[in-house]
């Protein structure tokens, strides 16, 4: 297992980037609960980030937002929304434990 970050330091809508099994991932706090994601996008590999996507998204809706194609997923499944990212894709998931105030990925 390896610790990401405690619980009591991510804020609702916080985002917290590290590294799993060599590849650049995303752990989100989104409607108060906690996922975590190969943060990869699956069109061309760019990087994603919790926002509103402008002209993508309605006010105050966030989604996980790539920043070099503009696809969208959705931050509780990583399930793509719209944007060039295959339908049908997702961001690879990865599980998450808490121990005490601790997340880690196993």
């Amino acid at each position: 297992m390896t610790a990401i970050k405690k619980i009591s330091e991510i804020n609702e809508g916080d985002t917290v980037d590290f590294d799993y099994q060599g590849q650049p991932a995303i752990l989100v706090k989104f409607k108060g609960q906690i996922y975590a994601y190969t943060n990869v996008c699956t069109h061309e590999g760019g990087p994603s980030v919790l926002e509103e996507a402008p002209g993508i998204t309605a006010p105050g809706e966030k989604r996980l937002h790539c920043q070099w194609h503009d696809s969208t997923f959705k931050p509780e499944t990583g399930e793509r929304i719209d944007g060039p990212a295959p339908e049908g894709s997702s961001l690879p998931k990865i599980n998450i434990k808490v121990e005490g105030d601790t997340i880690y990925a196993i």
